[in-house]
């Protein structure tokens, strides 16, 4: 037997490790994703809004970029683990 919410946290942490080793810069992924993969610092996935649940293609979030800054706009209903983890 397993948990399924520890299985589905543990996913979520995962694609957002992910996701900074992939995507971050070389500094923000010197900082995060070895205390990631150590466990000692945890990371939430930010994706459900208020009218579209889960639906990725329906979003409305986005991230404009001007200059070296992205600034965001929308707003988020549900985040797995928010509030007890130190990334979104």
């Amino acid at each position: 037997t397993g948990c399924i919410s520890t299985t589905a946290y543990i996913t979520i942490h995962n694609m957002v490790g992910w996701m900074i080793a992939s995507f971050a810069t070389d500094s923000c992924r010197e900082h995060w994703v070895p205390a990631m993969v150590a466990g000692d610092k945890l990371g939430s996935y930010c994706l459900t809004e208020p009218g579209s649940g889960s639906d990725a293609a329906s979003l409305r979030t986005r991230a404009e970029r001007e200059g070296d800054d992205y600034y965001l706009s929308g707003s988020k209903m549900f985040i797995s683990g928010a509030g007890a983890t130190d990334v979104l």
